[in-house]
């Protein structure tokens, strides 16, 4: 299953409840550092989600972005840990943003 995919299944895990678990919430720095903005991680050729890096390269916080149909997810890791720390979902239909962030992230 590529990541694009559990990154959907977060996104839609209140339309799909029966979908997989979803990824771990850390990442090997390493990875991390290695990704560049706009690099475009995943794509799924049925839904047309995709998941991309909105931020990297080592400074602030690693973005990883899923788009599907109006509907966004941005998760930020902190490059250093490869901690998750924050959390952002829109549905632009809905005009509905919600965000979460870790005390300390």
């Amino acid at each position: 299953m590529g990541t694009g995919l559990c990154a959907y299944c977060i996104l839609g895990r209140m339309l799909a409840p029966s979908c997989p678990e979803p990824p771990s919430e850390q990442h090997e720095p390493q990875a991390l550092a290695s990704m560049a903005p706009g690099q475009l991680l995943d794509e799924d050729p049925v839904t047309g989600a995709r998941l991309t890096v909105e931020y990297g390269g080592g400074t602030g916080q690693v973005v990883l972005l899923t788009e599907l149909n109006g509907a966004t997810l941005r998760l930020g890791y902190d490059p250093a840990s490869g901690v998750l720390s924050t959390m952002e979902t829109t549905n632009s239909t809905a005009g509905i943003t919600l965000q979460l962030q870790l005390a300390g992230g």
